[in-house]
């Protein structure tokens, strides 16, 4: 139940107002009136304060890229509950800030949107990323660090691609490799160097830019990089940082402060592409300077492979019917893995043999499919049939009988024919499952005159005979 304020009044007009607690711990007290003397003080809650608007950046590793390339998306927010990048991205996190690779397929605009608490506006950020032809001039044009004072170096680092010569301004001149490297300059005075890549004849050169602001001397400076800015998932990068006239340092993302100041390492292991800022702090009065690198993780690709055996080692082929191969496959960073041609799904992934016997020359396809968004791997391998040789029928023996006969033994014949007289003679039914068999022939009357007879056997169809 709601109290009344308790109060006493003064002479003079002078009012003291005294709440209990129960009146004031609601917010949403409107007014409480008090009449003292003819007068009338109004006593105000205090409005709850509006939550703060969510922020929102969003930026490129590239403004342009070939068809077929990948480019990184980093965000930044503050005062957000969830963020999301439409084309495909999706939702995003940390929220606070990070990095995703994307590979556009075609000249794309991503938004990212911030949604901070109830009540307050979404924020938008949006970067294009144009996607040029396969072959197109590309170039790319970095530096270790966006500021230095004076008589302080830096590292620019470029990169091209369809290029035959590259060029930076303001004194550096020609660069090579062509395709990338890095070399170090001290400007004088804030600078800004434009890299021109150059292709072949009629192809127009494609530019990038970079800026190099030069401070005072005292105004704190901070450069930072990685000993590799790829890495697969679960590996470990060193971050190396330097400042000047700083008296504090800390990088983001969970690094916190660093020490010493001036410079130094850590190791990170980040689960996901990461963007890493540090923040050089100087005397009162002076910028803050920052640095950035970004640390790419990817996921490892698959990889496959499939060969066949045969039988024998001086053949490349099995007998149809008779013979069978064997498939032997091995992969990596596999978490399942199959064959076509009726074969199906093998373990263990990472690799074993399967025997196979096809009944005509078949190709066989193996694909080992990895973690989510990576790409399956395939590998093939081709076993070869053929017909198995027909055995010839051969005669091991053909001579006269003393009884007055013929008599023969032959192997892998189903008919016999003797001449003169074209003596036909088949294989006993009683040997139907036999290689070799024997027979005669007797004459009813002895041939009055020397002959000489001539048997040929006959086997399976596509045989030669044999004499």
């Amino acid at each position: 139940m709601k109290q009344s304020p308790h109060f006493r009044v003064w002479p003079a007009a002078a009012v003291v107002l005294l709440l209990s607690a129960a009146s004031v711990c609601a917010q949403n007290l409107a007014k409480e009136y008090v009449h003292a003397g003819g007068r009338m003080l109004a006593l105000e809650a205090p409005a709850p304060p509006a939550p703060a608007e969510p922020t929102a950046n969003l930026s490129a590793s590239s403004a342009s890229v070939v068809a077929g390339q990948s480019v990184s998306l980093t965000w930044s927010t503050t005062n957000a509950q969830s963020a999301t990048i439409d084309n495909s991205v999706g939702a995003v996190t940390p929220v606070a800030g990070g990095s995703k690779t994307v590979t556009p397929t075609a000249t794309t605009t991503y938004t990212l949107t911030a949604t901070g608490a109830a009540g307050t506006t979404p924020a938008t950020a949006a970067v294009t990323v144009t996607v040029l032809p396969a072959g197109s001039l590309t170039a790319t044009l970095s530096a270790s660090s966006a500021s230095v004072t004076a008589g302080q170096s830096v590292s620019l680092t470029w990169s091209t691609t369809n290029a035959q010569s590259a060029t930076i301004d303001n004194g550096v001149g020609a660069v090579t490799p062509v395709a990338g490297g890095s070399t170090t300059v001290t400007p004088a005075a804030t600078t800004t160097y434009t890299l021109t890549a150059a292709g072949a004849a009629g192809a127009t050169p494609a530019t990038a830019a970079v800026t190099i602001t030069v401070l005072p001397a005292g105004s704190p400076t901070a450069t930072l990089s990685a000993s590799i800015t790829s890495i697969t998932a679960g590996q470990s990068v060193s971050l190396t940082w330097s400042t000047t006239n700083a008296q504090s340092a800390t990088i983001d993302n969970g690094v916190g402060a660093v020490t010493p100041v001036a410079g130094g390492s850590t190791t990170v292991t980040p689960a996901a592409t990461t963007t890493y800022t540090l923040t050089a702090a100087g005397a009162a009065g002076t910028s803050p300077a920052t640095a950035q690198v970004t640390v790419s993780v990817g996921v490892s690709q698959p990889t496959a492979q499939l060969t066949v055996s045969y039988p024998s080692t001086t053949r490349s082929s099995i007998r149809r019917g008779r013979e069978s191969a064997t498939l032997t496959w091995s992969t990596t960073n596999a978490q399942s893995v199959t064959i076509d041609n009726g074969v199906g799904a093998v373990t263990p992934a990472v690799g074993g043999s399967k025997t196979v016997s096809p009944t005509a020359t078949t190709t066989y396809t193996l694909t080992a499919t990895g973690a989510a968004e990576t790409t399956p791997a395939t590998a093939q391998a081709t076993v070869t049939v053929v017909d198995a040789p027909r055995d010839q029928p051969t005669i091991s023996d053909f001579r006269t009988s003393r009884y007055g006969g013929l008599y023969w033994y032959v192997s892998n014949t189903e008919r016999v024919v003797i001449n003169p007289g074209n003596i036909r003679r088949s294989k006993p039914s009683r040997r139907r499952n036999s290689k070799s068999w024997d027979g005669s022939y007797w004459f009813s009357e002895t041939p009055t005159t020397p002959t000489t007879y001539t048997l040929t056997a006959y086997g399976a169809s596509g045989t030669t005979p044999a004499e």
